[in-house]
This record gives C-alpha cells, sequence and structure tokens, in this order.
C-alpha cells in the first residue's frame, strides 16, 4: 500500500457525489494496479468502507455515472489481464487511455495485414484476372508490372488505373480478402498458397502416420 492516491480534481467539487461515494472512490483507486484496474471484490469494499451491499452498489452506480470508474464483468486472461476474472473497476482515466492503446495496436496490426497482403499480390499474383465485387458488380483487374492496376470490362481494352484508384481497388480487395484468397487457392494461381497448402497437407499425413 502507498501513502497517497491521487483522485481526478472534478469529483471533489461533484455536487452529485456523497462523501461515501468519494471515499469509496479513493479505496477502489487504491486498490489499482499500475495499469490502472482493481480486481477488488464487493465483500473487500464492504469490509473497507464499512458499508453493506446495497449503499455500496449505490455508491458504485453513482461513480460509473459520474464517468468516474468502469466496470467491466467477465473477463478472460490475456496481455492485460492475468487470468479470467468475473469483474475488474477501471479507474475512467486508465480505461480510456486502455482504450485509445488498444485502438492503435488494432490500426497498426491491420495496416501492417494491408500492407502484407499487397505485397503479397503484387509479387505472387500477377497476370491474373483477379475478379472484385464493387457496388455488386463483379469487376476483373490484372496487376501490372510496377504495381498499378488495369481494369477489364467486357468488350473493352483494358485500361490501365491511376495509382489513387489502384490503392482503393487494392483496399476493397483487402476488405474481401477472404474471396480473393479463396479464388487464388481454388484456381491454383498462387505459388505461395500451393506451397501452404502442401505444407498443411504433409502435415496431415505426418500427424496421421504417427
Amino acid at each position: 500500500m502507498g501513502y497517497h492516491v491521487s483522485i481526478p480534481k472534478r469529483i471533489i467539487y461533484d455536487k452529485r457525489l456523497r462523501d461515501v461515494d468519494l471515499r469509496l472512490y479513493t479505496i477502489i483507486a487504491e486498490a489499482c494496479n499500475a495499469q490502472g484496474f482493481s480486481e477488488i471484490t464487493n465483500g473487500k469494499l464492504m469490509e473497507l468502507s464499512g458499508k453493506a451491499e446495497r449503499p455500496l452498489q449505490k455508491s458504485l452506480k453513482s461513480l460509473q455515472d459520474g464517468n468516474y470508474i468502469v466496470v467491466v464483468h467477465n473477463v478472460k486472461a490475456s496481455d492485460v489481464y492475468p487470468k479470467n476474472l468475473p469483474r475488474v473497476i477501471w479507474l475512467e482515466e486508465a480505461h480510456a487511455s486502455h482504450k485509445g492503446k488498444a485502438a492503435r495496436e488494432r490500426r497498426k496490426t491491420r495496416e501492417n495485414d494491408y500492407r502484407l497482403f499487397v505485397q503479397w499480390l503484387k509479387a505472387d499474383c500477377k497476370n491474373i484476372y483477379i475478379p472484385v465485387e464493387i457496388g455488386g458488380l463483379v469487376h476483373k483487374y490484372m496487376i501490372h508490372s510496377d504495381g498499378l492496376l488495369y481494369r477489364y470490362e467486357t468488350g473493352e481494352r483494358p485500361s490501365l488505373m491511376s495509382s489513387e484508384d489502384s490503392a482503393e481497388v487494392y483496399k476493397k480487395m483487402f476488405r474481401k480478402k477472404s474471396v480473393v484468397i479463396r479464388f487464388m487457392e481454388d484456381g491454383g494461381h498462387s505459388t505461395a498458397i500451393a506451397n501452404l497448402a502442401q505444407l498443411a497437407q504433409q502435415k496431415r499425413i505426418d500427424h496421421d502416420n504417427q
């Protein structure tokens, strides 16, 4: 236990809160780990605050309604949570920071997945008509040597698209990447996918022979 607990200034002047709410907040804040959440149970909160279950629940609701804490139920073990827990209580500022960090990490992962997907297409899928559904219609595209795309319309000569338009189509391909990958796999167009399929098949055979 430390000697000091930091609390947001706004909670001191919030006239909607009772003194017991402020006291409960400090107990929760003191129990929080470095990441800003606590595994503290209602039983422990009742013991430390000296309040019964009903007034305790009322205080917790007041703190939630005032956006001072965030209660999360049934969390699963992850890089954030050490184990499966029935409930954790976050300090609001820490929870907002956690959500922002998680969103940035998801965005970074998606951007990296997109970069690898386009890199694979450009390296392994040239000279192949790739069908892409846009606006309910299926159009065919082919990757040019410099990574730009040709667009093929029925009865028309292929047209080389600009870098901006090509990028938009690549994004649509990525959003439908499972369809593109299945097309490449079914048609045997992709060396990389064929090698992965062969490796997976060999692993299955090795496993069955054990």
